[in-house]
């Protein structure tokens, strides 16, 4: 049952109604809505919503429409009651006093809550209302969310058909979309109390948030090395079928066979390009010995041989390029992997030369001898371009056969006829340019190269090459920056001593340096060398150096001088350049190679001779094989019956020789 209010407080109350309720005509402003509940209330019948202002803002609103009473309300209205009802609807104009006592009674009715009629006194009070119809965000789930705007009218009345106050601004609203208005009913209050409204009950149905994909770095990853792969092989594709060279018609069947006698696949096609003579033999020098024809290493180089007795005169590198020619009719430049071949050569000789110089190329790109020669000292430079063109000039004699070697041969010594041959002005320097392979070719007959033990990453001295038994030895030989090598020290002596005496010394090379001092304006370049031996008779290397200085020209002015050092001997050299117009040699011939050719033929023979003898054993033997002369010479290829020289000499005894043990 309700409780009635004392009659004085319902009088008091009705006396506030009369002067706080404004006049007729003048609009009512509805109060924001309050979150406190009524002390008590009844239950409600189906209708609008409704919120309860407080006591204290009555003044600021009219009462709204009660809902319906009960026959047994009415009963129960007294005489103040009914005058407190027919006065609020009086001031109202509504006509049902009865609903206005139940409200008398029942408390003040609050009025219907309309969003969109609903106009907030101020900024503050429509940010509050627009952050109460936020929904409840789940910071762990990623997304979007939707902020209502608040819309702003400058006109008073443009939001709903109730008008505007007098005197007060028309305020920012909620937003008039019907997302955010209230439902048109009510549910009934539970245990005498108005349930609480959230969100969910005003929206029209839940947004799912999509949830942002994890990113995941393996994918990226994976997917980068994809497109990685995909890129090189295009560029791969493009390298072989576009850029690369092809191979030409007639070079074609050439490099094929090639391949099947080494046992060697190219890697790629290998440019072969015919030149006239002249260019051809100024190429051949220039890539053998790494200068330019005028340039300031080519004018050093000419006073460093000058001053040491191997060149006569100014350094023609054409000269000494046609000197060589007759023994490379083709040659094989790492430096561009380029194969160049002179034109008009005879088919028989150009085939040979050409399949030498292939044969080279193919080396190159099976064991990169090219790029470690063109960075090693002088010394390691011409041992291993001599070591790889032994093993081309093997390739290149198995495709030979007899009819063709007869040809190949009368045909090397034709060229001299063919072309003005001069000779050389430096024979170290033709020898370099077309020779070297002929000092242990022997070595790789009849053996797999491409299982060779000599190849696979070799870069050897030019003292291993010419002296076997240092190469089947295994053990390396260091050098400095500026060593010469072997070859070098045996021209050296052999311009001014004889071939045996010069060969026998230069065997005992354990290390070199030279150095090139420029000229001064009182004297002319120089050079300071340095000569260590280790092996052998060291009274005969210091006598060796002092008859090769005696001979030398005065206007050298060349000394030696020697020490014992490093458990031999060690011989310094000084010499100027006497210039191009003096003879600094005694012009008689020199054997290229020294007694290398014959001491890796005779090797051969002796593993062939001999079975189960090892490599080791063989080259000692063959080191004392006797003494050697210009009539040892040997060329590029041999006639049918084998090189006479070897085969007109007995072999040395490993027994005897003390290389290896009595049986």
């Amino acid at each position: 049952m309700i409780a009635r209010a004392p009659d004085p407080v319902i009088h008091g109350l009705a006396d506030l109604i009369v002067r706080t309720t404004p006049a007729a005509g003048t609009p009512a402003v509805l109060p924001p809505t309050s979150t406190s509940e009524p002390a008590m209330s009844e239950p409600a019948a189906e209708g609008p919503v409704v919120a309860a202002p407080a006591l204290g803002e009555l003044h600021s609103q009219a009462p709204a429409a009660a809902p319906p009473a009960s026959a047994a309300g009415l009963t129960e209205l007294s005489a103040a009651e009914r005058a407190i009802a027919s006065l609020t609807a009086h001031h109202t104009g509504q006509t049902d006093v009865t609903s206005a006592a139940i409200a008398h009674r029942s408390g003040p009715v609050p009025a219907v809550q309309e969003p969109s009629r609903h106009r907030p006194s101020s900024e503050v009070e429509a940010e509050l209302n627009r952050l109460a119809f936020l929904p409840d965000v789940d910071l762990d789930d990623a997304g979007p969310v939707e902020v209502p705007q608040i819309a702003v009218s400058d006109v008073a009345g443009t939001t709903g058909s109730t008008p505007a106050v007098a005197g007060v601004p028309a305020g920012p609203s909620l937003s008039n979309h019907e997302v955010y208005a209230p439902r048109a009913s009510a549910s009934a209050a539970a245990a005498g109390h108005m349930q609480r409204r959230s969100y969910s009950d005003f929206a029209q149905a839940s947004v799912t948030v999509k949830r942002k994909r994890k990113r995941h770095g393996f994918r990226r990853v994976l997917t980068l090395v994809i497109l990685l792969a995909m890129v090189g092989g295009g560029l791969f594709a493009v390298k072989k079928y576009v850029l690369d060279v092809r191979w030409a018609d007639d070079v074609a069947p050439l490099a094929d066979e090639v391949a099947a006698a080494s046992g060697v696949s190219f890697d790629h096609a290998v440019d072969v390009r015919t030149q006239p003579t002249d260019e051809f033999a100024l190429g051949l020098a220039r890539a053998t010995l790494g200068v330019e024809a005028g340039s300031a290493a080519a004018t050093t180089l000419a006073s460093e041989w000058r001053s040491l007795g191997l060149l006569g005169g100014e350094l023609d590198l054409g000269a000494i390029g046609l000197a060589a020619m007759p023994s490379a009719p083709a040659y094989y430049d790492p430096a561009g992997e380029t194969v160049y071949v002179i034109d008009g050569l005879p088919q028989e000789l150009r085939t040979f030369a050409v399949h030498r110089a292939l044969a080279l190329a193919l080396l190159d790109q099976e064991f990169g001898w090219g790029r470690r020669a063109a960075a090693a000292a002088p010394a390691t430079r011409a041992g291993t371009q001599a070591l790889y063109d032994a093993a081309a000039l093997e390739i290149a004699l198995r495709l030979v056969d007899d009819s063709e070697r007869e040809a190949i041969l009368g045909q090397v010594f034709g060229l001299y006829g063919t072309y003005p041959i001069p000779s050389s002005p430096s024979p170290y320097g033709s020898v370099v340019a077309g020779r070297l392979g002929v000092a242990a070719w022997p070595l790789f007959r009849g053996a797999s190269i491409a299982a060779s033990p000599y190849l696979a990453n070799a870069a050897p001295t030019d003292a291993q090459v010419l002296d076997l038994r240092r190469l089947v030895s295994g053990v390396p030989e260091a050098t400095t920056a500026n060593a010469r090598g072997m070859l070098y020290w045996y021209h050296v002596l052999a311009a001014r001593l004889d071939d045996d005496v010069a060969w026998r010394t230069a065997l005992t090379w354990a290390g070199d340096s030279v150095t090139v001092l420029e000229p001064t304006a009182t004297s002319s370049s120089c050079v300071a060398a340095m000569f260590q031996a280790t092996l052998g008779d060291t009274s005969t290397v210091r006598s060796a150096f002092e008859q090769w200085a005696q001979a030398a020209p005065q206007e050298s002015l060349t000394t030696v001088s020697a020490v014992d050092a490093n458990g031999g001997i060690q011989i310094t050299i000084n010499a100027c350049d006497p210039g191009a117009a003096v003879a600094t040699s005694d012009g008689s011939a020199v054997l290229g190679l020294g007694a290398a050719p014959l001491r890796s033929e005779q090797m051969r023979q002796l593993t062939e001779a001999q079975t189960g003898i090892s490599d080791m054993v063989a080259a000692c033997a063959a080191a004392f094989g006797g003494s050697v002369s210009m009539a040892d010479e040997r060329g590029v290829i041999d006639p049918v019956g084998g090189w006479p020289v070897a085969l007109g000499r007995s072999l040395p005894d490993p027994v005897g020789t003390g290389c290896a043990p009595a049986a």
